[in-house]
């Protein structure tokens, strides 16, 4: 889960996926969209169950 969250966020940074990130400091919660990260969880087989 940790190589999967840097890796969305090195891709974002990177400019491969969505528009240009401005220059400064910027939190994961910022940069990517939840529900690209969860469709990504779901592909390399996280399961999610309900609270």
């Amino acid at each position: 889960m940790a190589a999967l969250g840097v890796a969305l966020g090195v891709e974002r940074l990177l400019g491969l996926r969505g528009e240009p990130v401005p220059r400064g400091i910027h939190t994961p919660e910022a940069l990517l969209d939840p529900a690209f990260a969860v469709e990504r969880m779901a592909d390399i087989g996280t399961t999610f169950v309900s609270a």
